[in-house]
């Protein structure tokens, strides 16, 4: 039944949001004991990963509810972009954290520092700025839709658009995040709503 489906995926999809806010709170710990609490990094790679698969699998199901149940496919393409971009996002934001934790020392020149860090900056800002575009027109895209979605069609579109802006921003990046985690639980009500909700058939 897809109405279990919807089910499965919207406490996936929370699954995702309490990852990201492990996630958060792993780097905030980080950033204070650096490199000498190895066990950090391996622990964070684990939950970014397990976070990148619910939201995933999440996202997926809600383009499915959108196709199936309203025959609405104004932003298939975008989510499609919207998850390869994330994972993007995660590989750099890994690779970069594990290089810099690596080579970074007390001891390296100020040149040597602006080295080891802007090939990742670049790379994050080479991606993050198309994923925010692309958060925006999924967010007024959605807005099209017919339906209200429980009452969270209109937070839901208005969280893409306010916390991709954000996020383009990059020093507003972290109050962006906490938009779009917003958004992310939302997503998850509707799916739950979704399962708890069935349409009634149309008879002609």
């Amino acid at each position: 039944m897809l109405e279990e489906r919807y089910e499965v995926a919207g406490w996936v999809t929370i699954a995702s949001a309490a990852f990201i806010m492990i996630n958060g709170v792993l780097g905030v710990f980080l950033s204070f004991v650096g490199t000498t609490f190895a066990l950090i990094n391996p622990i964070l790679f684990i939950t970014t990963v397990l976070q990148m698969g619910c939201s995933i699998y999440g996202f997926l199901w809600f383009k499915r509810l959108l196709n199936d149940r309203f025959d609405f496919h104004d932003v298939d393409t975008l989510i499609i972009l919207l998850i390869v971009g994330g994972i993007l996002i995660s590989v750099i934001g890994m690779v970069f954290r594990t290089v810099v934790g690596v080579n970074i020392d007390a001891n390296l020149s100020r040149q040597e520092t602006l080295a080891l860090v802007l090939p990742g900056l670049i790379a994050l800002v080479s991606v993050g700025v198309p994923m925010g575009i692309f958060g925006i027109l999924f967010g007024v895209r959605l807005m099209r839709l017919k339906d209200p979605l429980f009452g969270y069609l209109k937070p839901l579109a208005l969280t893409m658009i306010i916390g991709s802006s954000l996020m383009m921003t990059f020093f507003l990046a972290p109050l962006g995040g906490l938009v779009l985690l917003a958004g992310e639980i939302m997503q998850a009500l509707i799916l739950l709503g979704s399962a708890k909700h069935v349409p009634e058939p149309e008879f002609i």
